[in-house]
């Protein structure tokens, strides 16, 4: 699986990240609603911008030949490092803005991308099993 590009600088602040529902409410015609859980995995939904501090040119020929031709827009998902927790998640690209150069007469490349995936599971560290021998 490919990994996001470490060169590509931490997007602008405020960072945006929002969950799914994870479950499913149904509207019963006589009673209370019924729910249920809809999958074992809670994906969240990340907005990454570069507006106020653009892109150089060469980080943002790195970004845009990650998203259009190793993944393939979002035709596959890749891992991405949180920026502020730094966890490890499995993510896609469902979304490019537009990217403009020298907005706001700031030299460089502005505009973000949006990410959804899941949390990879962390694998407790602990002691390693016994050789066989």
């Amino acid at each position: 699986m490919a990994e996001f590009p470490t060169s590509i600088p931490l997007p602008d602040l405020p960072f945006r990240q929002q969950p799914d529902d994870p479950g499913l409410l149904f509207e019963t015609e006589n009673g209370p609603p019924i729910s249920r859980r809809r999958k074992t995995r809670t994906y969240w939904t990340f907005w990454l911008n570069w507006r106020n501090i653009p892109l150089s040119n060469t980080n943002y020929e790195t970004l845009a030949n990650f998203l259009n031709d190793t993944v393939g827009g979002s035709s596959a998902e890749f891992t991405w490092e949180h920026p502020v927790d730094k966890t490890e998640w499995t993510v896609r690209c469902i979304a490019q803005t537009e990217w403009e150069w020298g907005a706001d007469g700031s030299p460089g490349w502005s505009g973000g991308i949006t990410l959804k995936g899941y949390k990879n599971p962390v694998t407790p560290e602990g002691p390693e099993p016994p050789e066989e021998e």
